[in-house]
């Protein structure tokens, strides 16, 4: 499921999913880092 996830976005993490009725939900993280209050 991972690798499918990565295929949606690669700052996205597989973290569970599961089915209700005829829905199917996918549990996931952003994993990605921002920088903020960067000066130059």
């Amino acid at each position: 499921m991972d690798k499918f996830i990565k295929l949606l976005d690669k700052n996205l993490e597989y973290i569970s999913h599961e089915a209700i009725d005829n829905t199917f939900y996918i549990i996931k993280a952003r994993n990605r880092t921002t920088l903020s209050n960067f000066n130059f």
